[in-house]
């Protein structure tokens, strides 16, 4: 919620664009959300142990899937500076904070 408050205006509703991207995506949605519909009427009125769901890998090498995976999650950057929408300021973790005010407690007493 706080990251929704704090989200910096894009002025991208007010672009020429916009309904068309907006018309677009509402179209391209469309094909599953109606696959997810029927899925759905197939699995009324079942219950967990009467559905089989199958996997859709292919074989593969378990090691050198890990390998790849360790690989990239190496590479992925930090992930607790990520936002969904652009911010107008930073926000403070509940880390941060709780040195902030650990300091000007400190602070305080020693005046």
């Amino acid at each position: 919620m706080k990251e929704a408050l704090n989200k910096e205006e894009t002025g991208y509703i007010n672009s020429p664009d916009y309904a068309e991207k907006l018309t677009s995506f509402f179209s391209n949605i469309q094909n599953p959300l109606e696959e997810a519909r029927e899925q759905e009427q197939l699995l009324k009125g079942k219950r967990g142990d009467e559905i089989v769901i199958e996997s859709k890998f292919i074989a593969g090498d378990r090691d050198q899937g890990e390998r790849t995976f360790n690989r990239i999650a190496r590479t992925v950057f930090n992930y607790n500076d990520f936002h969904f929408f652009p911010q107008k300021r930073k926000l403070i973790t509940f880390d941060q904070n709780k040195r902030i005010l650990s300091e000007k407690v400190k602070q305080n007493l020693n005046e």
